[in-house]
């Protein structure tokens, strides 16, 4: 398939991950954190074995829908039952520390999973989805293990409206709130379709062979794992405020880099993107998690997933035809003039400075 095939199927899954969002934001509010991992986990199992049985083009693109919703189910979800757990605990103190060491887990993961599946798919192609399928039943079991603490209020008997204005409310009368989700969503656009999409390509077009392709994502992966470790870090030396300011400049200047050069100094750039980016999530999660009461929080996360994944939709098919068109170079640019605009956007709704405010008061 060419990039701009590959980038139609992205829209695709992005966009039944973008319809899902808030829905399933909405259940684990509901109905709780545990049943929503559940549900999940079973939507992946189920989605992730059609595309390892069956051959047909439409199932797997209806598999990789019910994949994009099976991830909706259990992000957001898995967030809040952390962070309430540590609450239940009295360790919310401890939860950027705690959830980058989630992140590393799940790197570690992404980084063996990228040299292993590699090896396996070379012995069969279905094998590595034969095995993710048999690692959801797994998670399954693990996830009836889990106990869920005690909310701040009971939501079983919220309606899904109630829900959905109580959280459109709570965005719409804290700036803060407007701010976390905005850059959450828009400053790592770019670097994470390059670690989704283009490192492949580039690294072929720069002359590596296939068979090292696992070994890079690793290394990209490994790169990602440096920036989660550094999160609680950067956080204690330079705060909040100045970890997410400093950010979106060193993005903005390895995506111009990546568009000026093609060659193989450019991947040292991409881990660095990697990692960089990598930083983000833990930093904003922790102020949107200490902004939001547990009756509203899942689905809150999921409004900014929403706003992410539906991004993702639009602007994977306009770059892989990009791609194709005027090559990778063209791609990166424009990726750059994105996040340009988008930190000009961020500075206008001036954040930083008034979160600066609420951190030194609280």
């Amino acid at each position: 398939m060419s990039l701009a095939h590959i980038g139609i199927i992205d829209a695709v899954f992005w966009l039944a991950t973008a319809l899902g969002e808030v829905p399933t934001g909405v259940i684990a509010d509901r109905y709780g954190r545990k049943t929503s991992m559940l549900l999940g986990t079973a939507l992946y199992t189920v989605s992730i074995s059609l595309v390892a049985f069956v051959e047909s083009f439409p199932v797997i693109i209806l598999a990789y829908v019910g994949w994009g919703i099976a991830l909706t189910l259990t992000s957001g979800a898995d967030e809040a039952l952390l962070y309430e757990s540590l609450k239940a605990d009295n360790r919310t103190h401890e939860y950027t520390s705690v959830y980058s060491r989630v992140e590393v887990i799940q790197v570690s993961a992404r980084a063996i999973g990228s040299v292993v599946g590699g090896f396996l798919a070379g012995v069969m192609l279905a094998l590595p989805f034969w095995i993710s399928a048999l690692l959801g039943l797994l998670t399954f079991v693990v996830v009836l293990t889990m106990k869920e603490p005690p909310q701040e209020l009971e939501t079983t008997s919220q309606r899904y409206t109630d829900i959905m204005l109580a959280s459109l409310h709570l965005i719409r009368t804290r700036p803060i709130m407007r701010w976390a989700l905005f850059y959450l969503a828009v400053i790592p656009l770019g670097p994470f379709i390059i670690s989704f999409v283009y490192i492949q390509p580039y690294a072929l077009q720069v002359g590596l062979q296939i068979e090292s392709l696992g070994i890079l994502v690793m290394l990209i992966n490994l790169a990602a794992m440096i920036g989660v470790l550094l999160a609680p870090r950067l956080i204690r030396l330079a705060g909040e405020v100045r970890t997410l300011v400093v950010i979106p400049p060193i993005l903005l200047m390895g995506l111009i880099t990546l568009s000026l050069i093609t060659a193989w100094h450019g991947l040292i750039v991409m881990a660095g993107l990697s990692l960089f980016m990598a930083v983000i999530r833990p930093v904003v999660m922790t102020i949107i998690h200490r902004e939001l009461n547990d009756n509203v929080r899942a689905t809150i996360v999921s409004l900014g997933s929403l706003a992410f994944t539906l991004l993702l939709a639009i602007f994977s098919p306009i770059y892989g035809w990009l791609a194709d068109t005027r090559g990778l170079s063209a791609v990166f640019a424009v990726m750059a003039i994105s996040l340009a605009i988008a930190m000009f956007l961020a500075s206008q709704m001036r954040r930083p400075r008034f979160l600066a405010r609420r951190i030194s008061s609280s």
